[in-house]
């Protein structure tokens, strides 16, 4: 065989490999979602759906296999299998934000309870309540759903024309609001845009040419135009937000992290709290920052060697007294 063919050959069996290793980390994860039989079962986050017996974000039901009883229905609240005869069930405790209206309106049952209709707060509108009118950016403060585009709330990633409110232009932003006032974009360290400096968190918005323009001085430990890479030499050095994990030696998303080039004495293993570059020697070290390789519910056990269980937590005791 000449050389050629021989790399081809290594070249095809790694890349067979690699694929073959994420199919079975992608069923392991998973196979580690707490089991349920009806989705108010589901209280962990925005793993909110009872989906094929496992408890899972709404993203993560493409065939949309909700628990028997309830079905797939748009919803603001990122619960979206609901009660099938009842969908206004959702409404009440437990997982009151999970009604089909939630936020910015009232699930009213119809037909028998079989259907419903959302009666909305002043300023929504929609099927579902969920579209916020807006003049300005600063009327927007629903989550994430901060800018004013195009007269109603969005967020930053549904506004591709940049038809931000008038005296708006759109700027770079690393806290999610891209829609800016024109003439002083440093209005959003102070005042009613608070956290929505395009310099915020890690900066400070500095006023240059009169106000039109800006600079950012960065926090140590920052860099960037923006102020928006951490840099960082553990996983632990990075606490903000998901941004949690140290991937070639800057903070990163998870979903950031392609090559999964983790820190010295980390590596990638899947995490229930997106959280994937973990102790090598000890992967539960994670767990008391949230960042467990377990499912919320289970503990996760060291059991040497850089491996770990996540026994499920012991059957509650009945008292036959």
């Amino acid at each position: 065989m000449s050389t050629s063919s021989f790399v081809k050959l290594a070249v095809g069996l790694c890349l067979l490999l690699c694929a073959v290793v994420t199919k079975v980390r992608a069923v392991s994860d998973k196979a580690s979602a707490p089991r349920c039989s009806s989705s108010s079962q589901c209280t962990f986050g925005t793993a909110a759906n009872c989906c094929g017996g496992r408890c899972t974000e709404y993203w993560e039901c493409p065939a949309h296999n909700c628990a028997p009883g309830e079905e797939w229905l748009p919803n603001y609240g990122e619960r979206y299998c609901v009660p099938k005869t009842n969908p206004c069930a959702a409404s009440k405790s437990p997982g009151s934000e999970y009604s089909l209206c939630a936020p910015a309106g009232t699930c009213r049952p119809s037909d028998g309870g079989a259907n419903f209709t959302c009666v909305c707060q002043a300023g929504y509108s929609g099927q579902y309540c969920q579209t916020q009118g807006c003049t300005s950016s600063s009327n927007c403060t629903e989550g994430t759903v901060a800018n004013c585009c195009g007269g109603v709330c969005t967020t930053y990633w549904e506004c591709p024309a940049h038809n931000c409110a008038p005296g708006e232009e759109w700027l770079p932003n690393y806290s999610e609001r891209y829609c800016v006032p024109k003439t002083n974009p440093c209005a959003g360290d102070t005042g009613t845009y608070a956290e929505y400096s395009p310099c915020a968190p890690t900066g400070t918005c500095i006023p240059a040419d009169g106000g039109a323009n800006f600079t950012c001085v960065c926090q140590a430990g920052y860099s960037g135009q923006y102020c928006q890479t951490q840099g960082c030499t553990s996983s632990s050095n990075c606490t903000e937000g998901t941004v949690a994990n140290c991937c070639g030696g800057v903070c990163t998303t998870y979903w950031e992290c392609p090559a999964h080039n983790c820190a010295p004495g980390e590596e990638w293993l899947p995490n229930y709290s997106e959280r994937y570059c973990l102790n090598y020697s000890h992967p539960c070290s994670g767990e008391r920052d949230g960042y467990s390789p377990c499912p919320p519910r289970d503990t996760c056990v060291d059991v040497g060697k850089g491996q770990f269980t996540c026994p499920p937590p012991p059957a509650a005791v009945k008292d036959l007294s």
